[in-house]
């Protein structure tokens, strides 16, 4: 756990009459009265499975706010994903930016799929494997899974790429 002295307060551009508000790089939301000078701590909750704070009656995520005040590449139609998984965890080292061409390819279809070889020929997908033997995707792949006692692919020679996977 950081001190309250390690942890840097950056202030947000979120109007109000009575408070001026502000993050820290460890995800914490504080709030300082304009007349005291009285600090308070802004209460997080979770909503839809990320962390949320209300500030000046509007919810904001509070990876949002952290990444628009420590992150120093941050643009509004960037996406931000947890390096740990952990979406409760919005401290300023957790948190990656991608613009949504990156992000499309590291969680999209393309970073699971495996190759495969039948003969020799290595093919792109499982899809494209069973174009090319005239079987049905499901067929191919319930057989590469070994999901199937009995097939028409028995004894043919077709395998996932180890080096692909």
């Amino acid at each position: 756990m950081q001190d309250k002295l390690d942890i840097i307060y950056a202030r947000l551009p979120i109007y109000s009459e009575r408070f001026i508000y502000s993050v820290g790089c460890d995800g914490s939301v504080i709030r300082t009265s304009k007349k005291l000078y009285r600090e308070t701590k802004v209460a997080r909750y979770t909503k839809h499975g990320k962390a949320t704070v209300k500030l000046s009656n509007r919810e904001y995520h509070v990876k949002k706010l952290v990444a628009q005040a420590f992150l120093p590449h941050y643009q509004r139609d960037m996406s931000i994903t947890h390096k740990d998984g952990n979406p409760l965890n919005c401290r300023s080292d957790n948190l990656v930016l991608f613009d949504k061409y990156t992000l499309g390819r590291v969680t999209g279809g393309d970073s699971r799929r495996k190759a495969v070889i039948y003969n020799g020929d290595e093919f792109y997908s499982v899809r494209e494997c069973a174009k090319a033997l005239n079987c049905s995707y499901q067929t191919l792949s319930d057989y590469l899974n070994g999901k199937v006692k009995h097939s028409v692919l028995q004894g043919v020679d077709v395998k996932y790429d180890n080096a692909g996977g």
